[in-house]
């Protein structure tokens, strides 16, 4: 898929416990989003395969800790920044000016919405 001009891949998926959401590695133009420290990379970083575009980052949830975050992630950098709190479960559902609305249940009877700046 493409996303803000970019190339997005999502591969080596897993279900979180049985029966559970996805987790999966994301590339951005062929380079594995990965946790950074300093000047080593270290794993990759494990997503929710439901991007959203947004004023020219990709907005994914991002699986850390146990928990779904938001994540904002620069295509050109790979940074990667969480906004707000973990959710069991994340899929993003829409974007707009105002921010992105989520469900946090496989089958969107209970949503929310994160604001962006």
């Amino acid at each position: 898929m493409t996303l803000a001009g970019h190339s997005i891949e999502f591969s080596d998926c897993a279900e979180v416990g049985q029966g559970g959401p996805e987790a999966c590695t994301m590339s951005v133009d062929g380079e594995l989003v990965r946790v950074r420290y300093l000047w080593w990379l270290r794993s990759p970083r494990r997503f929710h395969p439901s991007p959203l575009e947004w004023r020219g980052d990709i907005l994914v949830p991002l699986r850390e800790a146990g928990h779904f975050y938001l994540a904002r992630v620069n295509p050109r950098t790979l940074r990667v920044a969480k906004l707000g709190r973990g959710y069991s479960y994340m899929r993003l559902l829409k974007v707009d000016e105002n921010g992105v609305e989520f469900s946090t249940w496989f089958d969107d009877r209970e949503t929310g919405f994160q604001a962006l700046d």
